[in-house]
Parts: C-alpha cells; sequence; structure tokens
C-alpha cells in the first residue's frame, strides 16, 4: 500500500471517486450500518482493485483481518458494471458473499445486479452413493451412522437435491456439510453454516457456532474478533483491555444482540436465535477450536462449552436473550 510518511493517491477516475463516496462516513454503506467507519487500509486498497479493474490488470493484494477487505473488493467490482467470477477457497465464504454481503451491498449502492452461484457436483445428493451408503454393514464409527442418518432424513424433505435450495417462503436453506445438520426437536433440518454466516454481520463478531441439535430453538456461541473488537471498544469509550472483560462489557452484548437482531430478519422463524453466550476467548487455527484452514472443530466446540450450551437451555437460562425483553425466559416455539 502507500508508504510510511506519503500521502495516499487521490482518486482519479469516476470509478475511483465512486469508490471513494461509497466507502465515506456519509457514503452509501454508511447509510444502512450504523457502526460503518472510514478505514484508510479499506480505501487504499478499494481504489487499487478500482484501478486494476480500469487498466485490466493484475492485483495481488495481503490483508489482515480488520482491514474490511470483503467490501474493499465487492465495491469497485460492483461500481464498475463489468461482470465478475469471484472464486473463494471455502463454501463458508461463498454463502457469506452470495447470502449476505452482495445482497447487501446491492441494496445500499442501488444497483441492479444479477448474481449467480455456481456449484460443483459435490454439492448436490447423489441417490445412488446414498443407497450404497444406506446397505453398506461397514459404516466407520456411530458418527458416520448418524450422519447418514442425518442425510437420509433430508434427503426426504428435499424436492431437488440442491444443498442450496430455495424454499417456498423465500429463504435459502443451505447444507453445506451434510454431517454437520441441525435437526430441531421437531424434526426440522437447519444448516449451522447457513446461520453462522448472517449472525457475523457486525465486524466484531469473529466467530459464531449455531446450536440446536435435539433442541426446540436455536442458541449461538459467539467469539468476538481479536483485532476488531479492540479497536471497536476504543471507538465507543469502553475501557475494557482483556476480551474476558469485553465478553462482559453491556455495550458488546447490546452490539451482538443488535447483530443477531439484524440476523433473525433474514432466517425463517424456527432458524432465528433465541440466545446467546459471547465467550471469553480468542480462536485461531493455533487453538483446539479450528482447522488450519479456519473450519469449525464442532465435536471439540461442543465438548468443551457443553456447560454455557446447557446453560442456555435451562430454566432460568443463561447468557442473553436476543430479545431483550425476555431476557430472564427460557425460548419458546
Amino acid at each position: 500500500m502507500t508508504p510510511a510518511g506519503q500521502e495516499p493517491p487521490a482518486p482519479s477516475s469516476p470509478l475511483q471517486d465512486a469508490v471513494e463516496r461509497a466507502l465515506s462516513s456519509q457514503g452509501a454503506l454508511a447509510a444502512i450500518d450504523p457502526n460503518h467507519a472510514e478505514r484508510e487500509v479499506q480505501r487504499e486498497m478499494a481504489l487499487a482493485v478500482a484501478a486494476a479493474i480500469e487498466e485490466r490488470s493484475a492485483l495481488v493484494v495481503e490483508a489482515g483481518t480488520g482491514v474490511g477487505k470483503t467490501y474493499a473488493y465487492l465495491v469497485p467490482t460492483l461500481l464498475s458494471g463489468a461482470r465478475t467470477l469471484l472464486s473463494t477457497a471455502t463454501k463458508t465464504l461463498q454463502d457469506q458473499l452470495f447470502m449476505r454481503d452482495l445482497p447487501r451491498l446491492r441494496t445500499a449502492l442501488n444497483l441492479p445486479v444479477t448474481v449467480a452461484l455456481l456449484k460443483g457436483r459435490s454439492s448436490y445428493l447423489c441417490l445412488h452413493r446414498l443407497g450404497q451408503a444406506r446397505h453398506d454393514a461397514h459404516l466407520p464409527d456411530r458418527f458416520a451412522v448418524r450422519a447418514l442418518a442425518k442425510v437420509e432424513a433430508w434427503a426426504q424433505t428435499t424436492a431437488s437435491g440442491d444443498i442450496a435450495e430455495l424454499g417456498r417462503d423465500g429463504h435459502y436453506r443451505i447444507v453445506d456439510r451434510k454431517k454437520e445438520l441441525i435437526i430441531t426437536s421437531s424434526g426440522k433440518n437447519i444448516s449451522p453454516a447457513n446461520l453462522e454466516a448472517v449472525a457475523k454481520s457486525s465486524p466484531i463478531i469473529g466467530q459464531a457456532v449455531a446450536i440446536g441439535d435435539g433442541h426446540s430453538f436455536i442458541t449461538v456461541l459467539v467469539v468476538l474478533d481479536p483485532q476488531v473488537a479492540p479497536m471497536w471498544a476504543k471507538a465507543h469509550g469502553i475501557s475494557s483491555t482483556s476480551m474476558a472483560e469485553l465478553a462482559e462489557h453491556p455495550s458488546t452484548i447490546a452490539e451482538v444482540r443488535r447483530a443477531l437482531t439484524v440476523a433473525n430478519t433474514h432466517l425463517s422463524r424456527i432458524e432465528q436465535f433465541k440466545r446467546f453466550t459471547i465467550l471469553p476467548a480468542e480462536w485461531s487455527p493455533e487453538s483446539e477450536e479450528l482447522t488450519p484452514t479456519m473450519k469449525l472443530k464442532r465435536r471439540v466446540i461442543h465438548a468443551k462449552y457443553k456447560d454455557q450450551v446447557e446453560a442456555m437451555y435451562a430454566d432460568p437460562p443463561g447468557g442473553h436473550s436476543v430479545d431483550a425483553e425476555h431476557n430472564g425466559s427460557v425460548a419458546k416455539n
């Protein structure tokens, strides 16, 4: 980016001007997100992307957590009006872009953009292989048996076998990793990956783990972003110095509650978050909870935070209610 001691380059084209306005404190993003703030590194990256689009040149950018890199490349791409192919390393990020970031920017920028989701054959249920698994007497362990049972249950409800299926209510139901399906006590099949993607609508939320298997409603474990959350706290005049203190701060709880309330507007009633717990922890590939590719180790998380999960379903319940008016009662569906 810009060398130390030098002023960043000023926008020099209509596209770069449009990017500058969109990312400003008075721009389109600020109009839909009260927590939006100008970030110089994000601005520089976005202008570099805009210049590369106009010059039809290659650009390699490395950006750390907290830069706002997703919007830094999506905003100039959308404003350019060019046909674009976005490739992601994980399906979780693909779902996040398709279901959350792109619709949000399309609305904020007021652009008539058409978006298509391209998927490989691993995104569909193979009836032939399901039949083979049904008659295989040598499944490796009880987890494989339970995973097969979940796929069987989903196979009875899906109309197309597509793991991203649009329901009649207009909500996408994503079965990203079939073995991770949540089956509620009423028998509803829910993909946690879908819920977790929309839960992270606030930049201070680094990780979210949807819970609800065998229960009547959905709860979520929240982990604050170790880079963004302290900056957010400082900007809001919060003097807490540790993640544990920040996790308990009323302003943090209110911000997470706001984010989950927004997330619930994109979810069907049975998928909506009822309670949440903010964990006083930092997760990384070096910790127990994440793989080297930043995927959740669900079995580890469920075992390690069993007490916190059970508390949210207790009476009286632990954690916090997404609906602040019912913070001390068990959610009902």
